[in-house]
C-alpha cells in the first residue's frame, strides 16, 4: 500500500496525476486526509486521517496497522505534518520519495522541523536547474531523479488546442501575473525575507515603462487566489496613467496565459509555464535579495531584470520580441507531460523489492 500526502498546493497538484497515474496501474494506494490534496482529489480515492499523535510509536503501529510499504509525499516550507510522516516512515524502514514542486528551498523542505535533513530515497525534480540546484545545497546525488513536473502535463495539450500568435495584430494583450508579495515577504528591509520589491512597487514601474506604448497595448492584471482583489484595483487605477486594461475578475490563470501574446510578472510559476511554450516573457524583480527566486534569469530567450535602471530597455526589447511572433515551444514542455509516468516507473521499483520479499 502506498501513502500519499503533502502539504501545500503546489505539492497537491505535482502529486495528484501521479496518484492517478497509480490507479490506472491498479497499484494500491491511500491518501493522507489532510491539507490541499485530499481537498483536490476524487472522492472516490480511499482516504485515511493521520494518527492522533505523531509519535515514533503510533505512527509505526499506524503503519503497519495499514499495511503501508511506502510514502510519497510533496513537502511544505510552513506545514510539517508530511516530513514529520516522511520521518518517521524512513525510520520505520520504508522507502520514503519527495516529489519536488518548484525550484526553491530544496533543502529547506527537508529539515524546516528543526531536525537534520531527511534523505529520501528518490527526490524527484523537474529539470536540470533543479538538479544541479539540489546538488549545491547538500542532497546526495544518486537520490535525485529529473522527472520533470507532474502538474505541467496538461500544458502541452493546451498549447496544441490554442494558436494564438501576435504577428498582424493591431494592439498586443499584455497579462501581468501578480503576487502576494507583500504578505508573504513583507515591505521593507525590516522583513528577514524582503525579496526587495513587492507587488505594487512592480506594477507602478512596469505601468510607468508602458506609458509611451499605451496606443498599442492592453494590460490585464492577474490577481493570485491569495491576493486581496480590491487592493490590487487601487494600485492599478493609481498607476495605469494612460494605459488600457484592468485587473481581471473572471480568472483561468493558465487559459489567461494561454491567450495573452507577452506575459509579465515577478517569480510565478505561471512565467515558466508562458516561457515553456513559447510566449516573449519578462520577470521584472528590481533590487532582488533573494537568490532563490532567480530561476528564470537561467532560462534562455526569457528577459529577466533585476536593476532599475535597466528596466525601460528591457521592456522594450521584450515588446520587440513579441512583436516579432511567439518562438517555438520548449523541449521540456514533453518532458513535464510524461512526468508522472517517469514518477509512477521509479516508484514501481521501489516497491519491487518488497513485492519479492518471502
Amino acid at each position: 500500500m502506498i501513502l500519499f500526502t503533502a502539504g501545500d498546493v503546489g505539492g497537491a497538484r505535482a502529486i495528484l496525476p501521479v496518484i492517478q497515474e497509480c490507479h490506472s496501474r491498479r497499484l494500491s494506494f491511500i491518501v493522507l486526509k489532510h491539507g490541499p490534496l485530499s481537498q483536490e482529489c476524487p472522492s472516490s480515492w480511499p482516504k485515511i486521517l493521520p494518527p492522533d499523535k505523531l509519535t515514533a510509536a503510533t505512527t509505526a503501529d499506524w503503519l503497519a496497522e495499514l499495511k503501508i510499504s511506502t510514502l510519497v509525499f510533496g513537502s511544505s516550507v510552513s506545514d510539517t505534518l508530511p516530513l514529520t510522516l516522511a520521518r518517521q516512515s524512513h525510520e520505520h524502514g520504508l522507502p520514503v520519495m519527495h516529489v519536488l514542486d518548484n525550484w526553491s528551498n530544496y533543502r529547506r523542505r527537508l529539515e524546516h522541523d528543526g531536525l537534520p535533513m531527511l534523505i529520501p530515497d528518490i527526490y524527484t525534480v523537474m529539470d536540470e536547474i533543479a538538479y544541479d540546484g539540489t546538488v549545491s545545497e547538500g542532497l546526495p546525488s544518486e537520490c535525485i531523479k529529473i522527472t520533470g513536473q507532474p502538474a505541467l502535463a496538461p500544458l502541452a495539450d493546451e498549447y496544441t488546442s490554442l494558436n494564438n500568435n501576435y504577428i498582424g495584430k493591431d494592439s498586443l494583450r499584455l497579462l501581468f501575473v501578480s503576487e502576494p508579495v507583500e504578505s508573504d515577504q513583507g515591505t521593507g528591509p525590516e522583513s528577514p525575507t524582503f525579496r526587495g520589491y513587492t507587488e505594487k512597487t512592480v506594477l507602478n514601474i512596469l505601468c510607468q515603462a508602458l506609458q509611451p506604448f499605451a496606443h498599442q497595448i492592453k494590460l490585464s492584471v492577474l490577481p493570485h487566489p491569495r491576493e486581496k482583489q480590491d487592493e490590487l484595483a487601487e494600485t492599478w487605477q493609481a498607476a495605469k496613467g494612460g494605459l488600457c486594461g484592468g485587473v481581471l475578475t473572471k480568472q483561468n490563470s493558465r487559459r489567461n496565459v494561454l491567450e495573452a501574446d507577452g506575459v509579465i510578472g515577478m517569480a510565478s510559476i505561471l512565467l515558466y509555464e508562458a516561457w515553456l511554450i513559447g510566449k516573449p516573457v519578462l520577470s521584472l524583480q528590481p533590487d532582488l535579495r533573494t537568490q532563490a527566486l532567480r530561476m528564470l534569469e537561467k532560462r534562455a530567450n526569457l528577459n529577466f531584470v533585476d536593476q532599475k535602471e535597466e528596466i525601460a530597455c528591457e521592456v522594450d526589447a521584450w515588446l520587440q520580441s513579441i512583436r516579432q511572433g511567439n518562438k517555438s515551444p520548449h523541449p521540456d514542455l514533453f518532458r513535464h507531460q510524461g512526468a508522472a509516468i517517469k514518477i509512477c516507473d521509479l516508484l514501481e521499483d521501489l516497491l519491487l523489492p518488497l513485492v519479492k520479499k518471502p
